[in-house]
């Protein structure tokens, strides 16, 4: 073995659902809207750690422009945040969430795009969102590792300035 070979990862593993995908499944034809988005009710997402079930809890219920996820009554809390992303540019906003096992305090991230879908195909089903979180890549997180999501139209409009002046 080479004595730089990298045999375990290094560093935490983002909660990132792609990861159940294996090398012989498409991604577009495995997260077809069809199968994601299918009206078949939607599963659990109760919190996945006590760190997020104590933020949820500091966090209260949303009050309409914000979407604290809630798991009592799911496809309601679902609709609210499907609503939400559709009100703002692709989905633009800030998601509070927690990252990966043991991330220590939740964080409130920048979302290029963020869009909720009801079913996961590939392992356990369970909610979960599209996300472009800050500038790094598209990643499928859980619901069970969200605590809330806010839309903010700038958050959009920031990147696409930012973006904008890296080209010039």
């Amino acid at each position: 073995m080479h004595p730089y070979a990298e045999t375990a990862p290094a560093g935490p593993q983002v909660h990132d659902l792609t990861r159940r995908l294996t090398g012989d499944d498409e991604p577009w034809a495995v997260l077809a809207p069809g199968v994601v988005d299918a009206l078949a009710p939607v599963g659990s997402f109760a919190a996945g750690g006590e760190v997020v079930a104590l933020a949820r809890r500091a966090a209260g219920a949303g009050d309409g422009s914000v979407w604290v996820a809630g798991d009592h009554d799911r496809e309601r809390s679902f609709a609210a945040l499907a609503a939400l992303a559709a009100a703002s540019e692709d989905g633009s906003g800030w998601l509070e969430w927690e990252p990966f096992e043991g991330a220590g305090p939740i964080r409130d991230e920048p979302v290029v795009h963020l869009a909720p879908h009801r079913h996961f195909p590939a392992g356990p089903d369970e909610p979960w969102v599209s996300a472009a979180i800050g500038g790094g890549r598209i990643l499928a997180v859980p619901l069970r590792f969200a605590v809330s999501y806010r839309p903010d139209p700038g958050v959009r409009r920031r990147w696409n300035e930012a973006f904008e002046n890296l080209l010039l």
